[in-house]
């Protein structure tokens, strides 16, 4: 390698650096910091921020403050999307979004309330970080090297300056609302009220059963295996359709209303993002492999988590030093707890937990004044507030929401006299399961994690290693006890009858440690055997079995093979698994004698299930994937007809996920689980010969005759400089990447006796920031190539380690 002069200068300078911060920490012991009013930041040569301190303000002053550096756009965008605040700056076009957020959010009141609840410190820390990003702006201010990013001078404004209650929010507004909001009852409902004027009653029930069942998959892909222990959990609710509140005068509205996990927004743009043959989301997968199965005393963490691919990244690197804390990894900029990372003694990671924490209430209107509505046997005034909107560009605007006792107001049929209310099991605690979280970043054992984790209110899954080479695994989140009559899948009356019986005790949420197994593996799959939430999509046909089935078939699991499940389940065809054995059967069966049918065949069984691109031609290798694709897309297209399945076909058609809706509903139909015969009186076998003929023959038609030359292009997955809620959060480029089923950042930490070692890689870079002369930061998207390559940078976390990689370093004055 050629040494230039300036690569000398750095070395030097590099050298310089570590030596002075190493008699430092001689002097001073492992913090270093020069004095309780300083934080010390060190950047790694990935531009990762370690904050040294030892006061707990200094700490995430520090950390508040080096946040600002990388991602101060991002974090003004996100404020304003939290908050309902974005057509200030953006638009008119914005004020939609901002209603609906304000309509199921709080005002900054509420939050206050919530905040003057928690421990003084968790409020030291929340003031601090807000403080942190204040100084950071006083110094941007100032001139200097530290300059406001660019897209402010773009949209005209500055920003204000950051409060407690702004922190706080980012947290309410991106983790309850996001992950454990889900309600779809009404959207059920009148999908359920469509198919029974289509069908009539006992057939449209059975339909809608079908798609959503109302019990358990006894074959259901599990997170803790069935022979472990189980423990005592309440009864799936489940309420005969005929005794069920009606949504009268409601269409239904299309897959939107079963695939919306956060609302309308994101639902619609990820549809859009399907028709251009592009992806930004999936979900979120993890696996820990135990001293029992690793053979040498040795846990291993994989997570995967998924919050979407963004640039600049979902997720802010960081390490935390001092005050209690040594803690390093990844989480949303923003947040005070690292989500995804590792302290001295465990590793910790997470998924989404997708039970149902929500429930939709109808409320019963007064028909001489729709002001109130009845409860318990009285009329109750609905509460109401009124909401200011400033809108850049023209008049502010004002609207006025509405509260019952079950929740925010969601919606209003006045033809029916009735409203729509959602009722949240985390309400009042979200700050509550913050400190849960960063309680955890803090434990040393699986008692003090599972501790952690009772003061978590919101659906998460938690993972856990430590250097004894133990494992667990918690089922996060305060589940209602639902009267035996409701039905969780539809709006429940609001008059009180069917009111919540009080809350499941946190300890009797799914968790299990060092299962016999040896290994824990979950992919937003159901937690454990019992434990189901009527209408939920957890069944036997489910991307998780890839994983477990990759992991239960080594007798020893090593480093290696946690990467490799990596790189696999990434590129993996998570249908195929189900159904190419009896597609291949049905078809050489019953087209022995055609022999272009047969030949497609044998490419389907030919295929590794892998949707690679390893000549970079832009296509997939094998004509197996083209050819798999297009079957099942004609399968669904031909089983799930109008004519056979109503307004729920358009639910059942192929979506381009991994295993789509309508997939799990087919692989019922072709086992003869489904309640309706939607084949036609045709057998299993018969349809799936029939629709790969038509498959094929299309395929030929557009392709050409000789099925080894199909391709089709690569899905592409596209990093937006949209958030997660499509606010914009930047105005550069979006890079494109070939489609990789994983996490939003990839991080893998293997702990032993001698300590912990970790590895990870947050594409697209650490920084979000655009220099003075317009050029992105060099940490803007250096974990590209990595992240592509399934290549990992170290996780540094002792002090030696960060001293190696040092690239700067500066103090900074904190001041309580």
């Amino acid at each position: 390698m050629t040494v230039t002069s300036g690569t000398r200068r750095r070395l030097r300078w590099r050298s310089v650096v570590v030596l002075s911060m190493i008699a430092a920490a001689a002097v001073q012991g492992p913090v270093w910091a020069a004095s309780s009013n300083n934080a010390r930041i060190v950047r790694d040569n990935y531009g990762v921020p370690h904050i040294y301190a030892d006061d707990l303000g200094a700490l995430f002053f520090g950390y508040g403050f080096a946040v600002a550096e990388d991602r101060l756009f991002q974090l003004e965008m996100t404020r304003r999307s939290v908050w309902g605040t974005v057509a200030e700056v953006l638009g008119p076009e914005y004020l939609a979004f901002d209603r609906r957020t304000r309509q199921t959010g709080y005002a900054k009141a509420g939050i206050r309330a919530r905040i003057d609840r928690l421990a003084p410190a968790y409020r030291t820390m929340l003031k601090a970080y807000a403080d942190g990003i204040n100084h950071f702006l006083k110094v941007a201010g100032q001139g200097g090297t530290a300059r406001l990013p660019a897209e402010f001078d773009q949209l005209g404004f500055r920003p204000a300056p950051w409060s407690p209650e702004d922190i706080a929010q980012l947290f309410v507004g991106t983790m309850a609302t996001r992950f454990s909001d889900a309600a779809r009852e009404v959207e059920n409902a009148a999908l359920l009220d469509g198919l029974i004027k289509k069908f009539g009653r006992e057939k449209g029930q059975a339909i809608f059963d079908d798609l959503l069942p109302p019990a358990e998959d006894p074959r259901a892909i599990l997170t803790i295996p069935a022979s472990e222990p189980s423990r005592e959990r309440p009864p799936a609710a489940r309420l005969p359709a005929k005794t069920a509140p009606r949504v009268a005068g409601m269409a239904p509205r299309g897959i939107a209303g079963i695939r919306a996990r956060i609302g309308a927004g994101e639902s619609e743009y990820l549809d859009h993002l399907d028709r251009l043959n592009l992806a930004s989301k999936m979900g979120s997968n993890a696996w820990v492999v135990g001293a029992k199965r690793t053979g040498n005393n040795t846990a291993i963490l994989m997570g995967g988590p998924q919050m979407g691919f963004t640039t600049p990244g979902y997720v802010h690197e960081v390490g935390l030093h001092g005050a209690g804390f040594d803690v390093v990894g990844a989480t949303p900029a923003g947040y005070l707890p690292v989500l995804f990372g590792h302290n001295a003694n465990i590793a910790w990671t997470s998924t989404a937990g997708a039970s149902d924490l929500v429930d939709v209430f109808v409320e019963t209107l007064d028909p001489k004044n729709p002001a109130r509505y009845r409860f318990k046997g009285e009329w109750r005034e609905i509460e109401a507030r009124e909401e200011v909107f400033k809108v850049k560009g023209g008049a502010d605007v004002k609207d006025t929401f509405h509260r019952t006792v079950h929740g925010p107001v969601m919606s209003v049929d006045a033809n029916n006299g009735v409203a729509y209310s959602r009722a949240r099991a985390w309400e009042g605690l979200e700050l509550e399961s913050m400190a849960g979280w960063i309680d955890q970043t803090q434990a040393r054992t699986f008692n003090e994690f599972l501790a952690a984790s009772h003061r978590m209110a919101v659906s998460i899954n938690w993972y856990y290693a430590d250097r004894k080479g133990n494992i667990g695994y918690v089922h996060t989140g305060r589940y209602p006890v639902r009267n035996p009559g409701q039905d969780l899948r539809l709006p429940t009356p609001g008059t009180g009858e069917r009111e919540w019986q009080g809350f499941l005790p946190a300890g009797r949420n799914p968790h299990a440690y060092n299962p016999d197994q040896g290994f824990i593996a979950n992919w937003n799959n159901q937690p454990a055997k019992g434990w189901y939430f009527a209408g939920s999509l957890w069944s036997h046909v489910d991307h998780a079995k890839s994983l477990i089935d990759f992991l239960a078939s080594r007798p020893v699991v090593t480093v290696d093979d946690v990467k490799a499940l990596n790189r696999y389940a990434s590129f993996a065809d998570h249908a195929l698994q189900f159904f190419r054995p009896r597609l291949l059967e049905a078809v050489r069966s019953l087209a022995r004698e055609d022999a272009e049918l047969l030949r497609a065949a044998n490419l389907v069984a030919g295929w590794n299930g892998l949707r690679e691109d390893n000549d970079g031609d832009g296509n997939y290798d094998s004509p197996g994937v083209v050819i798999f694709q297009a079957w099942l897309t004609q399968m669904l297209a031909d089983t799930f007809t109008a004519a056979k399945a109503g307004p729920a076909a358009s639910l059942l058609q192929y979506q381009p996920s991994d295993v789509p809706i309508g997939a799990k509903v087919l692989f019922r139909v072709i086992e003869g689980r489904a309640r309706v015969d939607y084949l036609g009186g045709a057998g299993p076998r018969e349809a799936m010969a029939a629709s790969f003929r038509k498959a094929v023959a299309s395929l030929g038609g557009r392709l050409g005759s000789n099925p080894g030359a199909w391709q089709a292009p690569v899905r592409t997955l596209l990093f937006r400089n949209r958030n997660f809620l499509q606010i914009p959060q930047a105005f550069h480029e979006e890079p494109k990447l070939i489609l990789m089923n994983r996490g939003t950042q990839n991080h893998l930490v293997v702990l032993s006796e001698a300590g912990v070692k970790g590895v990870n890689v947050a594409p697209p870079g650490e920084s979000g920031r655009v220099l003075p002369n317009g050029q992105p930061s060099p940490h803007a998207a250096d974990q590209l190539k990595l992240f592509v390559d399934f290549e990992y940078k170290p996780l540094n976390f002792h002090l030696a380690d960060v001293m190696r990689a040092a690239e700067s370093a500066k103090s900074v004055p904190y001041r309580p």
